[in-house]
């Protein structure tokens, strides 16, 4: 039987620290997994410096969806 890939997704700066943990043990695990940032944030500080600063891999898969700033 061959082992199945999860998906992890996040999108927020939030959902990007929560997963950190559940990241890291599937990578000690040697769990495949793939890794998606739906790129809610508009500003990179808001995700992708979390993502480096939390020794996280690049994303396979962005998809820069953009929320709008509160301003707007």
């Amino acid at each position: 039987m061959s082992m199945r890939t999860l998906m992890v997704v996040a999108g927020t700066r939030p959902e990007i620290i929560k997963m950190a943990p559940i990241i890291r043990a599937l990578q000690k695990s040697g769990i495949p997994f793939t890794f998606v940032h739906c790129g809610q944030h508009y500003d990179n500080n808001m995700s992708q410096q979390f993502i480096e600063e939390l020794g996280l891999p690049k994303p396979n898969h962005n998809y820069k969806v953009k929320a709008c700033s509160q301003g707007k």
